[in-house]
């Protein structure tokens, strides 16, 4: 028994490892996600409930920072008590963990009719009011060589007519330079993009000719399905680590009663 019960201890705590990884790792994505831009454009329509999911991410990352520290220490010092509680705190996460993957899994649709919409509502109503946005905007533009949400000619939908504007004005729109191609010189560039007509046709050779959403619904499917796998790996190891945890918390309770 002595062997099989080191060799649990020595699984605990690789396991305990990996979650303090695992942690250290939710950690810093949340940091990076409240300082880098390009994670706001998907959550553009609304701010507020973007930055609440990143302080979930960011205090789920804290909790299992917690939880490994625990179950390490109990493992270590073979305290049945440390042991129990790591048990009971680690099976909410699991449940909780279950719970999201699944809810995810079958609302894979609704995902991405919000990231259609929001991307649609950046082009058609927030780009020229939200700085933060547009600079985002701008650099997806670039990063994926896209334009618009569907296609660029979605940019004469956007409101950026100016109070006062005359008649002549409000029948003109803008493309964002940012959907011009790395080719294109500064005054093709301006002459494609700037106070085009409705209607007009939009020069190829200088914009982009693809919309934004595919692109960004192509990279969102490819990063949830490893996301996704992964948290199935993640579910399983914290599965077999309420198992051993459970045996080891009995084992420590005999040993203390046979010791008496």
């Amino acid at each position: 028994m002595g062997g099989c019960y080191d060799c649990m201890k020595y699984l605990m705590v690789f396991i305990n490892l990996i979650v303090f990884v695992i942690s250290l790792t939710m950690i810093g994505l949340a940091v990076w996600m409240l300082v880098d831009d390009t994670f706001y454009v998907s959550m553009a329509v609304d701010a507020a409930n973007y930055k609440v999911d990143v302080y979930m991410l960011l205090a789920g990352g804290l909790l299992l920072l917690v939880v490994s520290f625990l179950g390490c220490c109990g493992v270590v010092r073979e305290s049945q008590c440390m042991l129990i509680s790591f048990f009971c705190i680690l099976l909410v996460i699991l449940v909780a963990q279950i719970a999201t993957v699944v809810w995810v899994y079958c609302n894979s649709d609704k995902l991405e009719t919000m990231i259609r919409y929001n991307i649609k509502s950046t082009v058609e109503e927030e780009y020229y009011k939200d700085e933060r946005l547009q600079k985002t905007f701008d650099a997806i533009q670039q990063g994926l060589k896209c334009c618009g949400a569907d296609y660029p000619a979605d940019w004469n939908k956007s409101k950026n007519i100016l109070v006062g504007a005359t008649i002549e004005e409000k029948n003109t729109f803008n493309i964002p330079k940012s959907c011009c191609t790395a080719l294109a010189t500064s005054s093709d560039c301006e002459k494609s993009t700037q106070q085009l007509h409705i209607g007009q046709g939009i020069d190829f050779k200088t914009v982009f000719e693809n919309g934004c959403t595919t692109k960004v619904l192509d990279i969102v499917r490819e990063k949830v399905a490893i996301v996704f796998w992964v948290a199935i790996a993640i579910i399983i190891l914290e599965f077999i680590g309420l198992i051993f945890t459970i045996i080891l918390a009995v084992a420590v309770g005999k040993s203390r009663h046979y010791k008496r």
